[in-house]
């Protein structure tokens, strides 16, 4: 059996010590191997791994890691949901919160006019420089 240039090409690497990866085809298999020396021993290392294997948990990685990023896609979506939600009836009642004081506020407004207008007395409404800003028809 033969040896392919690639996979003598790879040895001869290892025997001058080098560290690296590469490709070769055996009995019409493409093969991956990776290498690397001991620098205590002065040998060489190498893992050898046909390529469809390889590619076969390279698929299954990426099936996994669209999985895992679809799940937690999913989770920010529901999450971004329940707080646009509560962020809704938060404000909700904050805007009813704010109806009832102006209701409030003008409710005030008309019984000051009242009492403005209404009094026996006069009264006059001054601002810090004393002029005269409001008077009720008394005055």
């Amino acid at each position: 059996n033969m040896l392919s240039p690639s996979f003598e090409n790879i040895v001869l690497k290892m025997t001058q010590g080098l560290s690296g990866k590469g490709k070769f085809l055996d009995n019409d298999e493409e093969w991956s191997v990776a290498y690397a020396l001991i620098p205590t021993t002065g040998w060489s290392i190498a893992i050898l791994a046909p390529e469809h294997e390889i590619n076969e948990r390279a698929g299954y990685l990426t099936h996994s890691l669209l999985v895992i990023s679809l799940f937690i896609l999913v989770i920010a979506l529901i999450f971004s949901y329940i707080l646009a939600y509560y962020i809704t009836i938060y404000q909700e009642k904050l805007e009813n919160e704010k109806s009832e004081k102006v209701k409030e506020l003008l409710y005030a407004h008309d019984e000051y006019e009242k009492i403005f207008e209404n009094n026996a007395a006069g009264i006059y409404v001054v601002d810090e420089n004393r002029t005269i800003l409001s008077a009720n028809e008394r005055t």
